[in-house]
């Protein structure tokens, strides 16, 4: 009897220890299940995306159908902008990166050159095939030293690199931006805008070949909403041509180039320059004489110029954005996206005095 009860107790503690093992192996298994789902949703996140200013920020959100984060995220002109440290790290660590060039945000630069992983790909906007840039020709003997733009045509860009690879294009762009200045505005082109799209489209489709139908699909719709944009200001135009303006700087020139407009004078051609005295004794005499005609200030500078040049005269005062910059939020929703800025500025000149965009915040 004895020897029996021994004999069950030794058998009954293998069986314990069996079930102890299967235990460990299966929370092993979850545990390697729920490691491995952590790492897969980690490889299948979307990628980040980081835009330097307001316009290329609203393109990157047509193609991701999701908000994406903006650098420069304020009223201030981007030209001045001074990089918080945890804006400088977005860009360094941002999976794709889009910004005009180093024409438009010098400061930006020292942190492009820091994204060198091979997975972080940049996107300059400046040297994007189909974009086609305002040369600035600076007369160094004239007095005022203003800017004097040419530009050429897409047709006629086309035409001339027709038998070029998108390499060579890419290659062509890149020398452009390097050899002279040009106009850093050029999101103001819808065919640049266009060409940015698609170029953010095939960058995510290749980092993230999963949702590829997705980018394209958005692309498809973002052209599309552009198109009808297009045509509507276009029409606008035709039926409600506006009064002779006068602008704060020298920002609207892909603008006016696509439907037709010009203004009449500036204060200064770049938004850094300090216009000269002459100038502005002339120009205030110019407006004086006018009775019918819109000066244009910027949300993003403060200029006591615009009281000296408008006193004692008739000319009203009202607002044009080139950024179009609204702040987040749900409050805001309905006046967000890359076409909206383009219909404000639209707006602005057919309505002259009558702002539709805010007053700069501080």
């Amino acid at each position: 009897m004895l020897h029996y009860i021994i004999q069950q107790k030794q058998s009954k503690q293998p069986i314990i220890s069996m079930k102890k093992n299967n235990h460990i192996k299966t929370v092993q298994k979850v545990l390697g299940v729920a490691v491995l789902a952590s790492c897969l949703q980690t490889a299948m996140a979307a990628p980040k995306v980081v835009s330097s200013i307001y316009p290329l920020q609203q393109i990157a959100n047509a193609i991701t159908g999701e908000q994406t984060q903006l650098v420069a995220d304020s009223y201030l002109s981007p030209h001045s902008y001074t990089l918080k440290p945890s804006e400088a790290r977005q860009v360094i660590n941002a999976d794709l990166f889009v910004w005009v060039g180093d024409v438009m945000m010098p400061q930006l630069k020292q942190f492009v050159e820091k994204r060198q992983e091979k997975h972080k790909i940049t996107i300059t906007a400046s040297r994007v095939v189909g974009v086609h840039l305002i040369k600035l020709n600076h007369d160094e003997t004239s007095t005022h030293q203003q800017a004097h733009s040419e530009f050429q045509p897409a047709d006629k860009a086309e035409e001339n690199n027709k038998n070029d690879s998108a390499e060579d294009k890419a290659k062509h762009n890149a020398e452009h931006e390097h050899s002279a200045a040009y106009d850093p505005h050029l999101w103001l082109s819808t065919e640049n805008a266009k060409a940015i799209a698609s170029e953010i489209a095939k960058k995510l489709s290749q980092m993230d070949n999963a949702n590829e139908a997705r980018y394209q699909a958005n692309l498809k719709r973002f052209i599309a909403k552009l198109e009808e944009v297009k045509k509507t200001i276009k029409t606008g135009f035709e039926d409600n041509p506006p009064k002779p303006y006068f602008i704060f700087h020298d920002a609207y020139g892909y603008f006016e180039k696509e439907f037709g407009l010009s203004h009449a004078d500036k204060i200064r051609s770049h938004a850094g320059q300090a216009p000269q005295t002459k100038h502005l004794a002339d120009l205030k005499a110019v407006l004086s004489a006018h009775k019918d005609a819109c000066l244009f200030r910027e949300p993003q500078f403060e200029s006591p110029l615009i009281t000296q040049l408008t006193e004692d005269s008739q000319i009203t005062v009202a607002t044009l954005d080139p950024l179009g910059y609204v702040k987040d939020s749900a409050d805001n929703k309905d006046k967000a996206g890359y076409a909206r800025i383009l219909q404000n500025l639209a707006d602005a000149l057919q309505n002259c005095g009558k702002p539709l965009v805010p007053k700069r915040k501080k």
